[in-house]
């Protein structure tokens, strides 16, 4: 008994061991087919770079009074296919992601603009601030935008910071079947 387990247990090994090399054949050729072909596929990942100001200056506002400042980004080293796009999303730094500006005991919202011009395509919080397809050198494709605050005649004097986010994603193309 003791010896036909040991056959059969380095039966199973030899036969595990001699198949574990063999690659799957998806057709196997013989004299009937003696012609075959396997597909070789991989992938190159996405390549992009986009340059997004450190700081935005505001400069002295004035209550009651729009305070602008233009910015812009620029995407470079992009190598995508036409059809897939790369997104630039934007949102504030305030409690559901709206543009806002804090100080110590106060806020003032703002509005951003999707080009250097006041009262153009203004953007909400998640909109899409820019995009950018294809190829783009090191020459860049910029997007340019603009900030603006107004403050209102009861807002408290003081330093107010926030941040605008930006977050960058690849878009593929939606395939129907």
């Amino acid at each position: 008994m003791r010896i036909k387990k040991l056959l059969v247990t380095m039966s199973l090994g030899l036969v595990l061991l001699t198949s574990a090399g063999a690659p799957a054949l998806a057709k196997d050729l013989d004299e009937n087919t003696q012609e075959g072909s396997s597909e070789i596929s991989g992938s190159i990942a996405s390549r992009y770079t986009v340059e997004i100001p450190a700081e935005i200056e505001m400069g002295t506002m004035q209550r009651n009074r729009d305070s602008q400042a233009p910015f812009s980004i620029t995407a470079r080293n992009v190598a995508l296919p036409s059809d897939v796009k790369l997104q630039v999303r934007v949102n504030g730094d305030g409690i559901n992601d709206e543009f806002i500006l804090k100080s110590s005991d106060s806020k003032i919202s703002y509005r951003l603009f999707k080009s250097a011009e006041p009262n153009d395509i203004e953007i909400a919080t998640h909109d899409i601030f820019a995009e950018f397809s294809g190829t783009i050198g090191q020459d860049g494709d910029t997007q340019s935008g603009l900030v603006q605050v107004t403050p209102q005649d009861t807002v408290n004097s003081g330093i107010y910071a926030g941040n605008l986010n930006f977050t960058c994603a690849i878009n593929f193309p939606t395939v129907t079947p």
